[in-house]
């Protein structure tokens, strides 16, 4: 089964996700996602890692801070 295809939106959201646990070893929170993407809102950043996990190229756990992971 293939992924569903990402707005150029959630795609950058996600090359963000996938940039910073390559470089720290682990992942985001919501508000470090926000400041990096220029965005005032955590709550836009939300909506972004809930389509993300949905369309199966993410998985976290929601309510906890970094539990965010990249499926590959």
């Amino acid at each position: 089964m293939s992924k569903e295809r990402l707005t150029q939106k959630q795609e950058n959201i996600y090359n963000i996700i996938k940039q910073f646990i390559n470089k720290n070893g682990y992942s985001p929170t919501f508000r470090e996602i926000a400041k990096i993407a220029k965005l005032n809102s955590s709550g836009t950043i939300q909506e972004y890692i809930y389509k993300l996990k949905k369309k199966g190229y993410i998985n976290y756990i929601p309510n906890k801070n970094r539990t965010i992971r990249i499926i590959k």
